[in-house]
């Protein structure tokens, strides 16, 4: 299979490709690992779902079940995440398939790909332009960012923010792009109708399975489900905030600004690894729990690269940027990225404000 990169071909991105076609020969089908996968989300949250509605669980099962569901919701979400960058297949259909499990899971797959595939994947840590360095509100994730007061303390508050990550996207966040006209560095023009009825057509029925029927079918006290709902949601959003954004906001990536000509600075591939820095890239069990984006730097330079390739691929990654002189960022364990994200955090609230040289 061809794998394709983002962003301008560039020596470094070239080699990384043609390496990893040559020594891994990865194949863009339903591989194994992802029918497995799949297969065992499925079921589990198939069977999480029917144990909770069929009303004979206890408070204590109630919360514990429902926070497993969420949990299955969120691997889901990021199988799904395969299938919005065509990882999935080579047949159109099947990513787009997959791509709408984040439908069922409450997330707009249409959003997604203005908010995540074009303004993330195409300026990754360009302030102003990468859309996820403003998601998370109350935290400075960039130099260029207004800070305020309250920013000084974001590296303790920061866990709260993203305990409430995963509720926000699907409750708020969405919604809010609608009325955008530009989302990071994606000008967004009038949203054609069909689009916006089936997004909300979609939001309705993932609203509904999620945080309506619960509280219709299950006879116990409305706090304990709305309790197991809660524990559920920040599990999963303090999930997607340590795998998300420890690899772009730590001690060892930088911010670039675009050039005078509004373009990214050198190459796209010297851009990522200047902004990416992965984590625990030899853990098996960190590869199965971020669906692989603890190696985060090879899914940026080869996005249609399945989750299920990204571990070895990172190998290569390191061994070509070693050929080449250029750093691979990289911390040996999850534990150490968080830390550096944190003093990443504490760094940013306190620093002054940089100029931007293009807007």
């Amino acid at each position: 299979m061809k794998v394709t990169p983002t962003g301008q071909p560039t020596p470094l991105g070239v080699r990384l490709r043609q390496e990893v076609e040559r020594r891994l020969k990865p194949t863009r089908g339903w591989t194994r690992g992802l029918s497995v996968r799949l297969s065992v989300l499925g079921v589990a949250w198939l069977g999480l779902y029917a144990s909770i509605l069929s009303g004979h669980l206890p408070c204590t099962a109630l919360v514990a079940t429902m926070a497993l569901l969420h949990l299955t919701l969120f691997e889901l979400a990021l199988t799904a995440h395969d299938g919005s960058h065509d990882a999935v297949s080579s047949s159109p259909v099947t990513n787009h398939l997959v791509r709408s499990i984040f439908d069922l899971v409450g997330v707009s797959s249409y959003l997604w790909d203005y908010d995540h595939v074009q303004a993330h994947h195409g300026y990754p840590n360009v302030p102003g332009y990468d859309s996820n360095l403003r998601m998370y509100p109350g935290l400075r994730l960039d130099p260029q960012a207004p800070r305020r007061w309250y920013h000084r303390f974001q590296h303790l508050y920061a866990p709260l923010v993203y305990a409430h990550a995963t509720i926000a996207k699907v409750l708020i966040a969405d919604f809010a792009n609608l009325r955008r006209d530009r989302i990071g560095a994606v000008e967004v023009g009038a949203h054609p109708k069909r689009s916006l009825a089936w997004m909300l057509g979609l939001k309705a029925v993932a609203l509904l399975h999620i945080y309506v029927l619960p509280f219709v079918v299950l006879s116990d006290p409305a706090w304990q489900i709305a309790l197991s709902m809660y524990v559920g949601n920040v599990l999963s959003g303090l999930l997607l905030g340590f795998i998300f954004q420890v690899t772009h906001t730590n001690e060892l990536v930088q911010h670039p600004d675009l050039d005078a000509r509004g373009r990214l600075p050198g190459g796209f591939a010297e851009h990522v690894l200047a902004t990416t820095a992965d984590f625990g890239v030899e853990s098996r069990w960190l590869a199965h729990l971020t669906g692989g984006l603890n190696t985060h730097a090879v899914h940026h330079l080869l996005p249609t690269l399945s989750q299920v390739h990204l571990r070895d691929a990172a190998s290569v990654l390191d061994e070509v940027c070693r050929e080449s002189g250029v750093e691979y960022k990289r911390f040996p364990t999850w534990r150490a990225a968080i830390g550096s994200h944190f003093r990443a955090l504490k760094a940013l609230g306190v620093a002054p404000v940089e100029p931007s040289a293009t807007r």
